[in-house]
């Protein structure tokens, strides 16, 4: 599988956090398993005026303006970019499937942390079973080692 990852800076309570970005056949999202957006910039404009919780629970920050870039530590404004006194136009229409997507996203976002605790109690049970073993093993080795133990108390067990 290739995917292509656009990696950016977000700036929300004092902290700068690190957002990616999945492509995969023409495809974006913030996660593989949710590319519900066409392009980059349509992602980023869809989030321009909704919160990026939905996607990360300690992000409640919209996509509104982009951080200078820093260049041989000098800060240093992108010359292409000319900041707007108002939101694109694309923001003012309204999308009617937005609910939509935004539902999908979340569904997704909650099918990977679903996914993420099964594996989680698969390694946990491996753990138990190898965990079992080894008791099993060291019983039996106790009653090899001290037979007369065993015999001279009928009733004994290491269970």
């Amino acid at each position: 599988m290739v995917f292509n990852l656009v990696r950016f800076f977000c700036r929300f309570g004092g902290h700068t956090k690190l957002v990616r970005i999945h492509v995969y056949k023409g495809r974006c999202g913030f996660a593989l398993e949710s590319l519900t957006h066409d392009s980059v910039v349509s992602l980023i404009d869809f989030y321009r005026t909704r919160s990026l919780k939905c996607y990360n629970a300690q992000l409640d920050v919209c996509l509104k303006y982009p951080l200078p870039r820093r260049k041989n530590s000098v800060r240093s404004l992108d010359p292409h970019f000319t900041p707007a006194s108002s939101p694109p136009k694309s923001v003012h229409q309204f999308n009617p499937d937005w609910e939509l997507r935004l539902g999908l996203e979340r569904l997704r976002i909650c099918q990977t942390a679903v996914d993420r605790a099964a594996r989680l109690f698969d390694a946990v049970h491996e753990e138990k079973k190898l965990a079992d073993e080894l008791h099993y093993e060291f019983t039996q080795a106790v009653r090899c080692s001290f037979p007369f133990y065993c015999s001279k108390r009928p009733h004994f067990s290491f269970f």
